[in-house]
């Protein structure tokens, strides 16, 4: 359909253009016409033109049936008035063209500005079915496990890891009231609303930048419809074993960034080799860091 549109154009600037010629062409037989009445001469050849050339040499001498003589030639105005006839629609065709051209111009303009307008309501539709689509992810998990810090893990310090760790998930259960479950070494937190993350960051947060012996492997994960799969997700963090930040996939990376007023955001920590390909980890940092 566009090529079509395209096509109207270039087809009436080729005509017109062929209509300039034409008449250049018939203004050069107009001036051997004139020169052939001039020597009082015939030409047979230009017989095929006559109607033509006599047609406005007719409109000239309705104007003027005046002459003018120079050296004892007669030169009338009607072949003057008709050789200017032609130049005006040969330069009426000039402006036809510089028409066209204009309003093509426009309307390219116009199709731009409406592909454009229909862009942004496909992206702006689209990026409210993307909203809506990880809005609907609101289950996710968090995993900590504590440890002693190296320096202090000489039983001469006194610090005993079942006492801190008991002490931490006291802190956390108190805050978040939920009740986790042991896995891989370390205890798994399951939570409802990912829209409300950031008030469960500032738990983790706390306790990672406490001053406790204790260094935290935390990791966040959301849970979509298969639990099982999202446990083996939550496993290739867990193994990486980065202390005191909390880590994550960039799927939930990319939830985190459909919520509102956030106060975090996300920095990539680096990609990493597993058995299913490479996969991009990232954390969770205050804005204002």
């Amino acid at each position: 359909m566009e090529k079509k549109k395209l096509g109207v154009f270039i087809f009436f600037r080729s005509l017109v253009q062929f209509l300039k010629i034409v008449t250049m062409f018939f203004v050069m037989l107009h001036l051997l016409y004139w020169i052939q009445h001039l020597i009082g001469s015939f030409w047979n050849w230009m017989n095929f033109a006559h109607p033509i050339l006599d047609f406005f040499i007719d409109l000239g001498a309705e104007i003027s049936k005046d002459s003018l003589s120079i050296f004892n030639a007669e030169f009338e105005y009607k072949y003057m008035i008709a050789l200017v006839m032609y130049l005006c629609i040969y330069y009426s065709l000039n402006l036809i063209i510089m028409l066209i051209n204009e309003i093509e111009y426009h309307f390219n303009n116009v199709k731009r500005f409406a592909k454009k307008v229909n862009e942004n309501n496909f992206n702006a539709s689209l990026d409210r079915r993307q909203y809506e689509e990880e809005s609907r992810i609101n289950k996710y998990m968090i995993y900590v496990k504590p440890q002693l810090k190296s320096r202090f893990s000489d039983e001469s310090f006194g610090y005993k890891l079942s006492e801190l760790t008991y002490e931490m998930n006291k802190f956390i259960i108190n805050k978040t009231e939920i009740q986790p479950i042991e896995y891989e070494n370390g205890f798994l937190y399951t939570f409802n609303n990912f829209e409300a993350i950031d008030s469960i960051l500032n738990i983790f947060m706390k306790i990672i930048n406490s001053d406790s012996p204790l260094d935290y492997i935390v990791c966040a994960q959301i849970t979509e419809h298969n639990r099982a799969s999202d446990l083996v997700k939550l496993k290739y963090l867990i193994d990486l074993n980065m202390a005191n930040k909390i880590i994550m996939l960039s799927e939930t990376a990319y939830r985190y960034k459909f919520n509102k007023n956030k106060k975090y955001k996300t920095i990539q920590q680096g990609l990493f080799q597993k058995d299913t390909g490479t996969i991009e980890i990232q954390s969770f940092a205050p804005i204002n860091e």
